[in-house]
């Protein structure tokens, strides 16, 4: 058990019960910047931060404007917020062809790798529920079913801005598809392909986006898809008690719920051995590889290896997992993150997620 650095309470999570300090922050650094719940003098750590207005030393967090305040002449400092790997409230995690994004528990968002068109530009978002990645845009969805977006918005992808009372999201290469509360499929962006003529079906409890095809799982459990068909990754009518869907470049995965996995579509490297799995309880897929968690923490991968996107065997105590497009990103119980495969543009150097 370990003490509190502000009152020496002892103190089990990251937050402590008598002063509400958050020791999820850089406190080392910046020691008397901690969320307080109440104005508390911070032990004499060094250096010792002092108000530019008065000098004094206490200050309080105020969580509704995100900002730091000195307790006794109400100054606000104009210091970023820290926080390290360690006890970051890391909640969900998501990777795109060359992003990898997470979310905090209190709906903070961060992303890396590709910024060309600015889709890693995500942090001032707040109140954040999901994140997903397109080829040059990042899509946002908040906890009140709106959405932000950012990076390339071309092919009519900002009609997703006005969308309203969305459950949940996926993309495409330059679509977007969401699945509203009244369980009906609105699409946008590109339909050169056939991928946006989901719009309209209702029934639906789920969805995925492949690279330029579209899938719903819907309230019986069966799946349908539309968009490019060419290689068979939309021959997925025949599946019944499907639990979770996710799809790549040319082929479709799917979850049953007895922890068998089916694939429809091809790929230049072999994915059945996903056939293979039992007691998956998660997928994702990237381009062209697919990963699925175990019931046991425990993470499997089939498909191209070419980037060492597949070199999880490894990975324990796995929580989370997200499959981007030459990469594999696992999130732990501990708030790990966990990456493998390209590193290209930056999508697996994770600690400039850590910043927020």
């Amino acid at each position: 058990m370990s003490r509190c650095p502000v009152c020496n309470t002892p103190m089990n999570d990251i937050f402590c019960p008598s002063c509400g300090f958050d020791r999820s922050r850089d406190y080392l650094r910046l020691p008397t910047f901690a969320p307080l719940t109440s104005p508390v003098t911070v032990r004499k750590l060094e250096p010792v931060m002092h108000c530019p207005g008065c000098g004094k030393t206490r200050f309080q967090f105020r969580f509704e404007s995100q900002a730091f305040v000195c307790a006794d002449c109400g100054q606000v400092l104009d210091m970023p917020q820290v926080r390290t790997l360690t006890g970051l409230d890391i909640r969900s995690i998501c990777a795109g062809r060359s992003n990898t994004g997470v979310l905090t528990g209190d709906g903070l968002a961060a992303a890396a790798g590709d910024d060309t068109c600015g889709q890693c530009q995500v942090r001032d978002w707040r109140n954040v529920k999901q994140l997903a990645f397109g080829h040059s845009h990042t899509v946002a969805l908040h906890r009140d079913g709106s959405i932000s977006a950012a990076g390339s918005l071309s092919n009519g992808l900002h009609q997703i801005l006005g969308w309203t009372g969305i459950e949940t999201v996926a993309s495409g290469w330059i679509h977007t598809v969401g699945l509203t509360r009244n369980h009906t499929l609105i699409c946008a962006g590109n339909n050169k392909n056939g991928q946006c003529d989901a719009n309209g079906w209702t029934g639906v409890k789920d969805i995925a986006a492949g690279t330029h095809h579209t899938i719903a799982l819907f309230q019986n459990d069966t799946v349908r898809a539309v968009g490019n068909r060419r290689y068979g990754q939309c021959d997925v009518e025949k599946w019944r008690n499907v639990k979770a869907l996710a799809a790549g470049m040319y082929h479709t995965i799917a979850l049953h719920h007895d922890g068998t996995i089916s694939v429809a579509g091809i790929s230049q490297y072999d994915l059945h051995g996903a056939l293979r799995w039992t007691g998956i309880q998660a997928i994702s897929s990237g381009e062209q590889h697919v990963v699925g968690l175990r019931q046991s923490g425990t993470v499997a991968a089939a498909g191209s290896n070419q980037y060492g996107q597949c070199n999880v065997e490894s990975w324990t105590n796995v929580v989370a997992i997200a499959a981007g497009g030459n990469h594999t990103v696992g999130l732990r119980a501990d708030g790990t993150i966990l990456t493998t495969g390209s590193d290209e543009l930056g999508q697996c150097r994770v600690q400039s997620l850590l910043r927020f």
